[in-house]
């Protein structure tokens, strides 16, 4: 294969690797939409709404707390509500696109599965 590096979509059509079109991350980051790149993706109004939500949530939470989680058990209930967030913009964005979530409790990106 050619080069060392990151291979292109058509280098790996070429090759017969298959590959995701696209990735997104669904990760928090303080002030940030939850969304690695947000740009252009199709998702529902309600979705995104709840997306900014859980986000903003992180920002609240950590920021009133010292910039630390408050206890585990809030810790574990928001990174679950991310996850499942995580498995509707799968489903919404459909398999063209590769969706990853950044466990918080972990501190480890996942795969989230395609429904």
């Amino acid at each position: 294969m050619p080069g060392k590096g990151r291979l292109d979509r058509c280098t790996c059509v070429a090759y017969g690797l298959l590959v995701s079109a696209r990735r997104v991350k669904v990760m928090a980051d303080y002030y940030a939409f939850p969304l690695w790149p947000e740009a252009g993706l199709l998702l529902s109004d309600e979705l995104r709404r709840q997306l900014e939500q859980w986000g903003g949530d992180y920002t609240d939470t950590l920021r009133s707390n010292g910039y630390a989680w408050p206890n585990t058990t809030v810790q574990t209930d928001w990174n679950e509500r991310g996850r499942r967030l995580a498995a509707r913009v799968q489903h919404e964005l459909g398999t063209d696109y590769e969706v990853v979530f950044f466990d918080e409790v972990t501190q480890t990106t996942e795969p989230v599965q395609p429904s």
